[in-house]
C-alpha cells in the first residue's frame, strides 16, 4: 500500500488552525487514501470535487462509519456544521453498482 495522497487545496499554511478541517478520505478497499486541509465554511461538494480525479468508480458517496452518516454533493452546510471540524475520516463508497 502507497502512503497517503495529500491534495493541495486553497488552504493557506498560515490560516488559523482553528479554521482548517483536517480530513483523511479512504477508499472502500483500502487501497488509498487522501488527505485534504479545508476551511470550516467550505462545503462537501468541493470535497467531492477534490476526491473526484482519485475515486476507483465513477459514482461514489463520502460517508462516515460512526456515526453512520452519507454527505451528499447537494449538501449546502460548511464543513464544520456538518460536524467534521476540527478533522475527520470519510469513506469513499462506490455507488455505481447500487
Amino acid at each position: 500500500m502507497n502512503g497517503p495522497i495529500e491534495v493541495e487545496t486553497h488552504v493557506d499554511p498560515l490560516t488559523d488552525p482553528l479554521s482548517v478541517v483536517n480530513l483523511r478520505i479512504r477508499t472502500e478497499t483500502g487501497k488509498r487514501t487522501i488527505v485534504l486541509k479545508m476551511l470550516i465554511t467550505d462545503t462537501i461538494s468541493q470535497v467531492y470535487k477534490l476526491t473526484t480525479p482519485y475515486s476507483e468508480s465513477e459514482k461514489f458517496e463520502l460517508r462516515t462509519n460512526f456515526p453512520n452518516r452519507v454527505y451528499k454533493p447537494s449538501d449546502k452546510a460548511g464543513l464544520k456544521e456538518l460536524g467534521l471540524a476540527p478533522s475527520a475520516v470519510l469513506i469513499m463508497r462506490d455507488i455505481s453498482t447500487v
